[in-house]
């Protein structure tokens, strides 16, 4: 079966996720609704919040991957690194 979503009540196998980091401590009052949030978080309690929410959804058999970790592992690959930097950057510069 392809990768997908095709029930939004059948059984989770796995699930990519994101750990709050650095870039939710950046959200302030006034850039949180820009940014699609609905107000600034508490960076702390978010982590510890997620950590809670992945470890249940691992005890009841979910396989959990961490979007940063998978980055990293498709990294290591020379070829990969620069498909990415190349997507990322089309005219080589950033910001």
């Amino acid at each position: 079966m392809p990768l997908g979503a095709y029930s939004e009540v059948g059984r989770l196998r796995r699930v990519i996720v994101h750990r709050p980091g650095l870039e939710h401590s950046r959200l302030t009052p006034s850039n949180a609704e820009e940014l699609l949030f609905d107000d600034v978080l508490w960076v702390a309690r978010a982590k510890a919040e997620h950590d809670m929410f992945a470890e249940a959804m691992r005890d009841r058999g979910v396989e959990v991957f961490e979007a940063e970790t998978l980055l990293a592992e498709a990294l290591v690959s020379p070829r990969s690194r620069t498909g990415c930097a190349a997507t990322s950057c089309p005219n080589g510069r950033s910001g």
